[in-house]
């Protein structure tokens, strides 16, 4: 996930096929969801969230990654 820190736009490569990506404010709130995402390289534009951290939740059929 780049760039860390951002302003809304950011980047998510990875080297899985399918997956999905919930983004979740510092309450625990989901604020983004995107299912089927088929992409090794997939930009974001989420600028209209308020300023804040985030974490960023990516799956796949078989595995899990959190992020800050």
């Amino acid at each position: 996930i780049y760039p860390n820190p951002n302003k809304g736009y950011f980047n998510i490569e990875t080297n899985i096929e399918y997956y999905s990506i919930i983004i979740f404010n510092t309450l625990g709130e989901q604020v983004y969801f995107e299912s089927s995402i088929n992409s090794n390289n997939k930009s974001f534009d989420l600028s209209s969230l308020d300023n804040g951290v985030y974490f960023v939740k990516i799956t796949s059929e078989n595995k899990s990654l959190n992020k800050k």
